[in-house]
């Protein structure tokens, strides 16, 4: 199975997930199946495979593709059958975890230097002032 995945964002991606499939012929279940990692320049397109074994039946499935590179993570759902035949999936935004991770360290990083501020302020205050003579 592939998968065509497009780099919108701002930076390269080193590209690794999982397929699953579910609900298939008699209720059947598969994966997760590891895709093979590819790493994706910027506004660059690639085939992500996912090598699957020739016995499992046709299908319908309904498939589930996870993919991640650091933070920044998608995923993709649709119904599939391996008839040869390509099919689209809809493609779901998880979480781009990088901007509240970005925020958050920016959020501490304000604290500690006000914190590291108002001590050398009160450092300063107490200290008398050194006199030569």
């Amino acid at each position: 199975m592939t998968a065509e995945v497009r780099n919108t964002g701002q930076r390269a991606l080193d590209l690794a997930g999982e397929l699953s499939l579910a609900d298939g012929p008699g209720g059947l279940s598969a994966g997760p199946v590891r895709t093979e990692t590819v790493t994706l320049g910027l506004g660059g397109t690639t085939t992500v495979r996912i090598p699957l074994d020739h016995r499992l039946p046709d299908g319908p499935w309904s498939a589930t593709l996870a993919l991640a590179s650091g933070w920044t993570k998608r995923t993709a759902s649709g119904t599939v059958t391996f008839s040869g035949r390509p099919v689209s999936a809809h493609a779901s935004q998880d979480r781009d975890q990088t901007a509240s991770v970005l925020a958050g360290g920016l959020v501490v990083s304000a604290l500690v230097l006000a914190s590291f501020l108002g001590l050398v302020h009160r450092r300063n205050r107490t200290t008398p002032p050194l006199h030569a003579g």
